[in-house]
């Protein structure tokens, strides 16, 4: 890895450099108020102190939204055929370079993993730090960390297992196959669900907080049933997703209006948009990205694609709520509206309205039924229709009538891409994983003006890696050149 060689990112000086980051979260006085002396603070000084290593785990959510959240958004979408883009690029027409378009590799690698492992072997070796906040931060670290695993495997197939700060090895460390990359994943994800709390905590990881905007228990089990459900472990994924839905008295289906809201009762873990960003802005990324403003002269970048419109029922509420129509220089535009906030200024007496909304309870009931329907359990309370149900009804849609596994699958996959477009690649990893990529791309790329080829179906490895990491050398995904 890049970052993993170079001097000048030490863990130490990033720490130094976490704490100065966070002051941009000011607004949210309740839950990170608290004055940092940066300019005196060591590793050692972070990591005997729960407030500090507190912070330098808050900064690597902070980085994930303003640097990543809504490329792992936006950039899939685009690839998939959820979006028509105005600008032809690389990702949008499928021509991805080792040095061009969509590279989720490096960031994932060099500021978030290697950051999380940082805080793993910082606050294991800690003499200082309480058990209970060692317990919750290793769990938050880890958590992140199968987080990051998730897409790196999905998006690049077998990637690096890098679970220390360890320079010298982690510049020779080979690709280890998918299903090694998934166990870890799983054992970090079952470790986070033993040390996390049931509650939301704040900054002091004591107290409660209405928001979500730390991983708690639910977190890592909402993504350990996604996990499951990757592997085809049916059993365990129901199983996973059953403890979230059961959780009536924390977690339900919102209006279609709040779902993406900072207060939503649908909402498992959420990212808290940065209140101070180099745009002047503290509404999430995608608001900004898919909301025409002024800022931009009312140009629109993104529309939703033909084919998704295509795809809603007559009467489906998502439509209305989950789409906007505009009319812009006479021409009409049709962009997604799940985030209802785009470019605005903040003040000082402004509030945050909406969060990043990563996990959240509807994907729960979807997981929950596709784990059914594999198991041959269709109807009745405790089948796949129930499930789907529930959230075709949320969107006021009848319920469904099936007792066919082929046309339960068929139907659920429509709900899924109904429900989940332009949220984290799911339409793009669906399409992945159900074989379907090169039937809808091939079709879809010659739509956007690009040209399909099944090796797509997996992202280039980044030039740079192949200078720093010798192991890689000779292993790149295929119809890939290393340069």
């Amino acid at each position: 890895m890049k970052s993993m060689i170079k001097k000048l990112f030490c863990w130490k000086i990033w720490l130094l450099v976490t704490c100065f980051t966070l002051t941009i979260f000011q607004s949210c006085k309740k839950i990170l108020d608290v004055s940092l002396p940066v300019d005196k603070s060591t590793a050692n000084d972070v990591y005997n102190n729960p407030l500090l290593s507190s912070y330098a785990m808050t900064g690597i959510y902070a980085y994930i939204t303003l640097a990543m959240s809504t490329q792992l958004s936006v950039d899939p979408a685009s690839m998939a055929d959820d979006l028509n883009k105005i600008t032809k690029d690389p990702t949008y027409i499928n021509d991805l370079s080792p040095n061009r378009g969509f590279n989720f590799w490096n960031d994932a690698y060099r500021n978030v993993i290697f950051r999380c492992n940082s805080i793993i072997e910082g606050v294991s070796s800690s003499k200082v730090l309480p058990e209970n906040a060692k317990n919750i931060l290793i769990g938050e670290a880890k958590f992140t960390r199968a987080w990051m695993y998730f897409y790196l495997v999905n998006y690049y197939g077998d990637v690096p297992l890098v679970l220390t700060t360890d320079i010298k090895s982690n510049v020779s460390i080979s690709r280890s196959n998918s299903d090694i990359i998934y166990q870890q994943i799983v054992v970090d994800l079952l470790d986070a669900q033993i040390r996390l709390k049931d509650q939301y905590l704040g900054v002091d990881l004591a107290s409660s907080v209405p928001e979500k905007i730390r991983p708690n228990k639910s977190a890592a089990t909402a993504l350990l049933a996604r996990a499951y459900l990757y592997m085809s472990k049916w059993d365990l994924a129901e199983l996973e997703a059953s403890k979230i839905i059961s959780q009536s008295n924390v977690y339900e289906l919102e209006n279609l209006d709040k779902v993406f809201t900072k207060s939503s009762k649908e909402a498992i873990w959420q990212l808290q948009p940065n209140p101070s960003d180099f745009m002047g802005n503290f509404n999430t990324g995608d608001g900004r990205a898919f909301i025409p403003s002024t800022m931009r002269f009312e140009n629109v970048s993104f529309k939703v694609g033909t084919s998704l419109l295509n795809a809603f029922e007559t009467g489906d509420d998502r439509r209305d709520k989950w789409t906007k129509d505009f009319n812009i220089n006479g021409i009409h535009y049709i962009v997604p509206y799940k985030y209802k906030l785009g470019n605005k200024d903040i003040s000082q007496n402004a509030t945050q309205e909406e969060f990043v909304t990563v996990l959240r309870l509807s994907e729960q009931y979807l997981i929950r039924a596709e784990a059914r329907a594999m198991q041959g359990r269709f109807s009745g309370d405790n089948g796949a229709l129930s499930d789907i149900n529930k959230v075709r009804n949320r969107a006021n849609l009848s319920s469904l009538v099936l007792d066919d596994k082929d046309q339960i699958i068929v139907a659920l996959m429509q709900e899924r891409r109904i429900e989940l477009f332009t949220e984290f690649g799911h339409r793009w990893l669906d399409l992945k994983r159900q074989k379907l990529l090169d039937e809808v791309m091939s079709k879809s790329t010659v739509e956007k003006g690009g040209t399909w080829s099944s090796y797509k179906a997996l992202l280039p490895i980044p030039s740079d890696e192949f200078k720093y990491n010798s192991a890689l050398i000779g292993h790149q995904n295929p119809g890939y050149p290393e340069q």
